[in-house]
């Protein structure tokens, strides 16, 4: 079963900003739309992503998600992600938890996928000790990273000439 097949079986409709392409949004409920948000970073390629509720054109965290939303949301952002990184190929993504408990749902959500994803994407670990110092590793199941970063596997292609 395809990933896209598994995922949105269980997620809310999704919808794209028509003025920025670089911005999602869903409603989880009648009173709560999530906006999912790639922020290009400085390095090339590389786009920070969050989401969460826009209040006065700022992003805000959710602090709780209902549980039987959570999954839901989940899924919902990662589909946002397949569309984007569908859209552009050669990007990264960077992101990372609000707290603990959350990092640990999104690093058991990844666990789950990873047999669907890891010949389509890459991902890795990142531990920052300091602004200089970061350690950056394929991501290993069971570490808790400080940030994940996805990419697409980039394929060579092969030029095969007949004589």
């Amino acid at each position: 079963m395809d990933l896209r097949d598994n995922i949105l079986k269980v997620s809310f409709p999704l919808k794209q900003n028509e003025e920025d392409p670089f911005i999602f949004w869903f409603r989880q409920n009648r009173f709560i739309t999530i906006h999912v948000v790639f922020t290009p970073v400085k390095r090339k390629h590389h786009f920070e992503i969050n989401f969460g509720v826009l209040h006065n054109n700022q992003l805000r965290v959710l602090q709780k998600t209902n549980a039987n939303k959570a999954l839901r949301t989940f899924n919902t952002v990662v589909i946002a992600i397949l569309i984007f990184l569908d859209r552009n190929p050669e990007a990264a993504l960077i992101f990372s938890a609000s707290d603990k408990k959350r990092a640990r749902f999104y690093q058991n959500r990844i666990i789950r996928f990873l047999p669907l994803i890891e010949e389509e994407f890459r991902i890795w670990g990142i531990f920052h000790f300091s602004d200089s110092d970061i350690l950056k590793e394929p991501y290993k199941v069971h570490k808790h990273y400080d940030e994940i970063v996805i990419s697409r596997v980039r394929r060579q292609t092969e030029n095969h000439s007949k004589s």
